[in-house]
């Protein structure tokens, strides 16, 4: 079944970024991208995803991860409907 038929289309995204310290920061969009500023350079960071529709908010999705390097910022399209 269509996932717009079972509780209708995504309301918006929420985001988990975790450092490699188990620092963690949250944070609420409503579009699929989200760009990520101020983070530490040669740092491993672990990246997740979750919807939110009017059932609430659906599990986060398998983390992503990544390192940063010297000053660099990242644009991150995190959620892709197919």
């Amino acid at each position: 079944m269509e996932c717009s038929l079972r509780h209708g289309l995504p309301l918006g995204y929420s985001y988990e970024l975790r450092d490699e310290y188990d620092g963690a920061l949250y944070g609420n969009v409503s579009d699929t991208e989200v760009i990520l500023k101020d983070l530490i350079p040669y740092t491993d960071y672990t990246f997740r995803v979750r919807f939110l529709n009017q059932a609430g908010y659906g599990y986060y999705s398998e983390p992503v991860y990544f390192t940063t390097l010297i000053g660099s910022k990242f644009h991150v399209q995190f959620f892709a409907l197919l």
